[in-house]
């Protein structure tokens, strides 16, 4: 009996191990110092809306960074679901990064492609 337990815990350990090989986790997503983020746009459908309040930049930028990383692969150039939202992070030295929002079974994801899948607080919501 104590055999076929320790053989049953050793099997579960390395499925374990195996599946976290096969599915790793995103890597955490890009993270810049919010003090080098000029604006942030947010564009969904035919609105825009763009970002330039220090305490704006600050409070979607926090959401967008401490997002959760999921099993999930970003494998497109812009997610495959029907509606989504693209967020743009303007940098000081003119550079910009997108992501996507989108929302999925009532959770909030952050993407960007072809690096990460990301579960976002709701609290993104009132800036979209």
């Amino acid at each position: 009996m104590k055999k076929t337990i320790a053989i049953a815990g050793i099997v579960i350990v390395f499925t374990c191990i195996i599946l976290n090989q096969i599915f790793p986790l995103a890597n955490q997503i890009e993270y810049f110092e919010v003090e080098k983020i000029k604006s942030i746009t947010i564009q969904n459908g035919e609105s825009t809306v763009n970002y330039c309040d220090d305490f704006d930049i600050q409070s979607i930028s926090e959401l967008i960074f401490m997002s959760e990383p999921t099993r999930k692969r970003s494998t497109h150039d812009m997610p495959i679901v029907p509606n989504y939202i693209t967020l743009t992070i303007h940098l000081l030295e003119n550079d910009s990064y997108t992501y996507y929002l989108y929302e999925v079974n009532s959770i909030w994801y952050v993407e960007q492609s072809y690096y990460g899948i990301y579960v976002i607080d709701q609290s993104i919501v009132p800036y979209i």
